[in-house]
């Protein structure tokens, strides 16, 4: 009698140290992805390949235009301060 009543404590006292372990989780869990950035102002971007759409908009016409209105724009600018 004491032996099986020894026996069911000990697989007791394992399973519950097992759905204890398992409830705990892996001790390495990844952080999500909003603790490991610091607050304020964020821009993320997300692209399959990176790489490919920047060598894309450094050969697109559209780069071409905007860097022709930065240059108006600061041109501009020096006129105006020169102006006043």
């Amino acid at each position: 009698m004491k032996t099986s009543a020894f026996k069911i404590f000990i697989a007791l006292v394992l399973a519950i140290g097992a759905i204890a372990a398992i409830w705990q989780g892996p001790a390495n869990a990844p952080q999500l992805f909003t603790r490991m950035i610091p607050t304020g102002a964020v821009l993320v971007l997300e692209s399959p390949d990176f790489g490919a759409m920047l060598r894309d908009w450094q050969t697109s016409k559209e780069k071409s235009v905007v860097a022709c209105e930065r240059q108006l724009q600061g041109l501009l600018a020096i006129r105006i301060a020169a102006a006043s």
